[in-house]
């Protein structure tokens, strides 16, 4: 189980199935449960018979939604056994070439000059791009929304 279908976690989780099925020999189906910052995903996994059959893909925000949320319906810590660390994705950073901003530097320069003008795409709360805009903002004092 794991967020949205067409994202880079669903592109790795969808890898790693075709892999375990050759290597296993029998039928590994991907089930996306995104929303709520991946939470639906975990729950489901952990609340799953404890058989071996469910596997959850992880992601950042399962270790941030004790801190985004007043209360979640499984214990993580608990619940949830890590087996293998798979991937990484890297965030990267990327505006129109129509933009004036060539460098970050520039983008944080023309944000300075323009507070709270300049908006910003990520996929929501809880995920890495939206954490990370979030740490730039703060490092450097830009608001963008």
């Amino acid at each position: 189980m794991g967020p949205a279908a067409g994202g880079p976690t669903d592109s790795v989780g969808r890898v790693l199935a075709t892999k375990l099925h050759d290597a296993w020999k029998q039928a590994v189906v991907v089930e996306n449960r995104p929303g709520a910052g991946n939470t639906i995903a975990t729950a489901a996994a952990a609340k799953a018979t404890p058989d071996g059959y469910t596997l959850h893909f992880c992601t950042i925000s399962d270790s941030v939604a004790p801190a985004l949320y007043k209360t979640l319906p499984y214990d993580f810590a608990k619940e949830i056994l890590p087996i293998a660390h798979v991937g990484s994705t890297p965030n990267i950073f990327v505006v129109p070439p129509s933009s004036p901003a060539k460098t970050l530097k520039d983008f944080i320069a023309l944000a300075k000059a323009s507070p709270g003008k300049l908006n910003y795409g990520g996929l929501g709360i809880g995920q890495s791009g939206r954490l990370s805009m979030e740490l730039l903002k703060t490092m450097t004092g830009i608001d963008v929304v």
